[in-house]
């Protein structure tokens, strides 16, 4: 966990806490999550896998159905598996949330070379293959490893 990018190490809310909208709120939320309930407290990253493959299903149904409140919930649904993951890395002293946001910022920087460089790509196809090649060369770069 690098300190520069932490958002703040979440601290468990007291009372019942409100539905602010804010992230930092959010991630005291799942810590008091963690801290007190006892389901949360058993779950490991292994757990929650089939939780997170479930949530990912039923985003993909609830756009289908173009329905706004089950596409929020099912958001926020998915939004959860994302934020339980990074609190139990963060526990484990592995990284947490801004890690992995920072991460995802270094690869849509990285994939966008025509937004964010000098690379002229005209069209959605032009920037699909030239997308595809760059996560190619990630691969490639992380089997090297």
């Amino acid at each position: 966990m690098t300190e520069q990018n932490i958002i703040s190490a979440p601290t468990p809310v007291q009372g019942t806490p409100e539905a602010s909208g804010e992230l930092t709120d959010l991630l005291g939320l799942m810590a008091r999550l963690r801290a007190d309930c006892p389901w949360d407290q058993k779950q490991s990253n292994h757990s929650l896998i089939p939780y997170a493959i479930e949530e990912a299903y039923e985003l993909g149904e609830a756009v289908q159905a173009d329905d706004d409140e089950d596409i929020k919930s099912e958001l926020g649904d998915v939004l959860l598996q994302v934020v339980f993951h990074c609190q139990l890395y963060a526990e484990q002293g592995r990284f947490d949330i801004s890690d992995v946001i920072s991460t995802l910022q270094q690869k849509l920087i990285r994939r966008h070379p025509h937004v964010f460089e000098a690379e002229n790509l005209v069209d959605e196809a032009a920037v699909k293959v030239r997308w595809d090649e760059i996560k190619a060369e990630e691969h490639q770069a992380a089997a090297a490893r």
